[in-house]
């Protein structure tokens, strides 16, 4: 579910998941994405080795801040209401 992938990309390093979980959430350049299971199998075996840099952790962070503010969230939807 996107809901576990967001509590994966805030909390974890990679997050590898299917083209469904990523599809309109914004989180596509935050994830590696695979289609098929030899994809998957290689691309964990790939990632297990990759370190997570503090350029991709700081990427991520900006697009995470910018599609999942409560706070900026909540003033859209207020807008939105009244």
């Amino acid at each position: 579910s996107k809901l576990k992938l967001l509590h994966a990309l805030f909390e974890g390093r990679h997050g590898l998941v299917n083209p469904q979980a990523a599809e309109g959430s914004g989180l596509e350049d935050c994830c590696a994405i695979e289609i098929n299971p030899e994809g998957f199998r290689k691309r964990v075996l790939e990632l297990f080795s990759t370190p997570v840099t503090a350029k991709m952790l700081s990427d991520r962070k900006a697009t995470l801040d910018s599609l999942y503010d409560n706070e900026k969230n909540v003033l859209l939807l207020t807008q939105w209401i009244y």
